[in-house]
């Protein structure tokens, strides 16, 4: 079997959509449907690791060694390729203990389990047993035995609640822009999914008359326009002459040339 095979095997037995994969791979839907289609066909190492991980996160299925086969990546032992990779995604930490008490090294990814959490600055912001400080303020002051030294901007409560309202702002925007690509993949499957009944509609309706009519509605619908020749065309219009509504919805789902010549 080919890349593109094992691929979307893989991925309509674990039960994800193209979209659903591409969520949790953080690939993009048209990456994905490229390689599915086979009009990609080498994926780097990383990428391979990623969609691997998302379909067989704990590689009981052996997913990245089946994919990773299909390739000319030449990887010498797939399997510890793909535990190195789960063991840094995993921060070498069990999940199910993570709390906001950790400090996680950004070089080698440990982690340091803390009797505070010292590094969730809303919790900092909130508690009472400890003062907060924003470093030194640049201005230097003699202190109660006459040395001569930096002062540290120790904040009140009033101060820590006005950096905290600072804070919340900037927070909410983080979310906003880290959910913009997925409302937007929403958006867009929304809208396709709106045109692709909206065409079954017009079919059983007799509404379009033409190929070149039927191209522009389907131009709206599909990513891969490999398919636009004029047998897949032909068949649209017989299924909808035939008011085989079924049918209409799985030829215009198919994303290849080949799933569509096993329709027929």
């Amino acid at each position: 079997m080919e890349l593109k095979d094992i691929l979307r095997e893989e991925r309509k037995k674990k039960g994800f959509s193209l979209r659903g994969l591409a969520k949790s791979s953080s690939m993009s839907q048209a990456y994905l449907s490229q390689l599915e289609n086979g009009s990609s066909t080498r994926p780097t190492k990383e990428k391979l690791l990623s969609i691997s991980y998302a379909l067989d996160p704990t590689g009981h299925d052996k997913v990245f060694s089946k994919l990773a086969n299909t390739t000319d990546l030449n990887l010498i032992n797939p399997e510890k390729t793909f535990n190195e990779f789960v063991n840094s995604k995993t921060f070498n930490f069990d999940l199910t203990k993570i709390t906001n008490k950790l400090r996680i090294n950004k070089e080698d990814k440990t982690v340091i389990e803390l009797d505070v959490p010292s590094f969730d600055i809303d919790w900092l912001l909130q508690q009472d047993k400890f003062e907060v400080y924003l470093g030194a303020t640049g201005d230097y002051v003699t202190n109660l035995e006459g040395d001569f030294k930096e002062e540290v901007l120790i904040l009140k409560d009033d101060e820590k609640e006005m950096l905290r309202e600072k804070i919340n702002e900037v927070k909410e925007h983080i979310i906003n822009e880290r959910n913009r690509p997925i409302e937007e993949s929403d958006k867009k499957e929304t809208e396709q999914n709106a045109n692709k009944y909206m065409l079954i509609k017009d079919l059983l309706n007799n509404e379009i008359e033409d190929n070149k009519s039927l191209i522009e509605r389907i131009y709206k619908i599909k990513e891969n326009k490999n398919l636009l020749e004029d047998a897949y065309l032909n068949e649209l219009f017989n299924a909808a002459k035939n008011n085989d509504a079924i049918k209409l919805q799985k030829l215009i789902d198919i994303d290849t040339i080949n799933e569509f010549n096993s329709m027929r």
